[in-house]
């Protein structure tokens, strides 16, 4: 086992990697898991972010098959504007004392996180979704980084898919970073919505510190 690290992308690229792990022939299963403590990063006296974030895990069992899951996938990076949405120091190990430098805690330039976001991430997305031996209607549900719901409307709306098909649950967890996709697509399989038989084709998109963010398109 070993860690991954990319911020909110961390499970697209962390599932993209352990893909490889098992098309090599040399592996036939995986363990995929997202978590996160943000609670211990974030600067409670900064409402303006504090409130955002939130702790959680979710994961996904990966096994070779004979057939084709993974269609398509795009992972991407940008250092130059890493510094829109960053930490010094994860807190993650133990929680800030009081004497922590504020340099330390969890800091978003908001505004440049969304421009980013609809702009960038969008346009990754559609490109994927033309590299893809799928078309953009073939899509049933599109399972998104929960950083926002603005973003996911505006997301919906640039791609050009019903809203319907991005399902939301940030209201609930707040931001989870690497953990929101696999919350998200654990809570779509226990509603019914994909039921595990093959015939559901979603896309995940996970984007946010680094810069970082990766699409992948498979059949679940």
């Amino acid at each position: 086992s070993f860690d991954l690290t990319s911020a909110c992308s961390g499970f697209v690229f962390a599932l993209s990697t352990a893909e490889k792990f098992i098309a090599s022939g040399r592996f036939q299963k995986g363990l995929v898991i997202g978590s996160e403590t943000l609670s211990k990063a974030v600067d409670w006296s900064d409402r303006s972010t504090a409130v955002l974030f939130g702790d959680g895990a979710g994961g996904v069992l990966l096994e070779a098959s004979e057939q084709e899951h993974f269609l398509a996938e795009s992972l991407n990076s940008d250092g130059s504007r890493s510094e829109c949405l960053t930490y010094g120091h994860s807190g993650l190990h133990s929680p800030f004392s009081d004497q922590e430098s504020a340099d330390s805690f969890l800091k978003m330039d908001g505004r440049t996180v969304f421009d980013f976001a609809i702009r960038d991430v969008a346009k990754s997305i559609k490109q994927t979704i033309d590299e893809s031996p799928i078309e953009v209607t073939d899509l049933d549900y599109l399972l998104l980084h929960q950083a926002n719901d603005r973003i996911l409307d505006k997301m919906a709306r640039k791609i050009g898919v019903d809203r319907a098909k991005l399902p939301a649950n940030m209201m609930e967890y707040g931001n989870t970073s690497a953990a929101s996709i696999p919350i998200l697509l654990s809570e779509c399989v226990e509603q019914g919505l994909i039921p595990l038989d093959g015939s559901q084709t979603v896309l995940l998109s996970g984007f946010g510190g680094g810069l970082t963010w990766g699409t992948l398109i498979l059949t679940i």
